[in-house]
């Protein structure tokens, strides 16, 4: 049977910390200063000290006296009203290590940074890989520095269900819903490795966000157009940037439309833009360019933004989102009926038509050039040519 450690604190009258006197388990006298002018600190120290000493002796007796250590400092934390839920952790902490010494408590930061490290290289698209991406860090800064540095095993359900709340203003339904789902797969994990019993994030905790609220888009104006355009020039050495609001703005075309163009996408002083993905749902708008475009052009040849082009779109909206920041052009504005409408690339598009029908452009027009019309597209091209052309040219120069 091992003994006790003995401990007693006491003043030396040239020393202004609190030394400590104890007696090893063979009976020896033993004097340390603690190296500290508080009490309760000395205490703390002159208790390590001890513990120290009955594991020494308690090397051929196994983890036994190792816990009651443990659970002897928790008591003496009890007694004295100072055992804290952090206090409380860091024991549990120490029975961890004691039992595994290559136990590690995971924060919710590393455990999602190692699930990341892992999965991203085994999805096929970068798209797949940037919602993997998206999805928990915009959940992660949702619940906060303090909670992502905590440990993975304090997350909870109510934090993950105020967070999305928290993370789902500004955006639509449907993409809180992906990076919530996201972020579901990566707690998943966590219950997989045995760090958590269950998932503070599952189907049953969370409920979907409802995914039918769109979001009403609005135009610029001529002005914020212009600025936009000084914006890109001055906040990006390579003038695609600048290129692509150009050509948006006077083409009406969408992100995805407009960064396919190219030399060949030319026919005759026109854009040819190909839309639809699904081969009978394939349509051609034709959409001639202005003066201000083909000035841009200039003597390019092949593809017009293979910069743009090979970056996710995610990130050509964070940039054109700088680019309006830089701009000063605000990203909401205040409809007529007195609600509130987003400006984002798309904007560029409801840009182009709002700018025609101030030019009193006809609405068939408008269509023919933005693709709207469902009627045969191809079938009354040469009818509307010279009008398509007389249409643009309307377009702020």
């Amino acid at each position: 049977m091992i003994g006790a450690v003995i401990v007693h604190l006491y003043k030396q009258k040239e020393s202004k910390y609190w030394w400590v006197k104890f007696y090893d388990p063979d009976g020896k006298p033993v004097y340390k200063s603690t190296r500290t002018t508080l009490k309760k600190e000395a205490r703390r120290k002159a208790e390590d000290i001890a513990a120290g000493m009955r594991r020494e002796a308690a090397k051929e007796v196994g983890l036994g006296v190792a816990f009651q250590d443990v659970v002897r400092r928790a008591a003496d934390y009890a007694a004295e009203g100072s055992l804290s839920l952090s206090k409380a952790e860091d024991l549990i902490r120490r029975l961890h290590r004691i039992a595994n010494p290559d136990y590690c408590r995971v924060t919710l930061q590393e455990h999602v940074d190692a699930f990341l490290a892992a999965k991203i290289p085994q999805l096929p698209t970068e798209s797949s890989r940037n919602s993997y991406r998206t999805g928990c860090q915009k959940m992660l800064e949702a619940l906060g520095k303090k909670t992502a540095q905590g440990p993975v095993d304090g997350l909870t359900g109510a934090l993950v269900v105020a967070a999305a709340g928290k993370m789902r203003k500004g955006m639509k339904g449907a993409t809180a819903n992906l990076y919530v789902k996201m972020f579901r797969y990566a707690m998943e994990q966590a219950v997989d490795e045995g760090l958590i019993p269950t998932n503070p994030a599952g189907e049953k905790v969370i409920k979907p966000f409802q995914e039918n609220d769109s979001e009403q888009v609005a135009a610029f104006t001529q002005e914020e157009f212009n600025l936009l355009l000084e914006a890109a020039a001055k906040k990006h050495k390579s003038d695609e940037w600048a290129g692509l609001i150009l050509i948006a703005g006077h083409t009406g075309q969408r992100l995805g439309d407009c960064l396919e163009l190219g030399t060949a996408s030319i026919r005759n002083d026109s854009f040819v833009f190909v839309q639809g993905k699904k081969k009978a749902a394939k349509k051609t708008v034709r959409v001639p360019i202005t003066s201000r475009v083909l000035e841009w052009i200039d003597e390019r040849q092949g593809k017009f933004f293979p910069t743009l082009k090979k970056q996710a779109t995610s990130s050509t909206s964070s940039q054109f989102a700088s680019i309006m920041k830089e701009a000063g052009v605000p990203k909401y504005v205040e409809t007529p009926e007195g609600g509130q409408a987003k400006r984002t690339f798309h904007s560029l598009r409801h840009s182009f038509t709002s700018w025609l029908a101030d030019a009193a452009v006809a609405p068939d027009i408008r269509k023919k050039l933005t693709g709207h019309s469902k009627d045969g597209i191809h079938a009354r091209y040469t009818h509307h040519d010279q009008s398509l052309n007389e249409a643009v040219q309307k377009l702020p120069q």
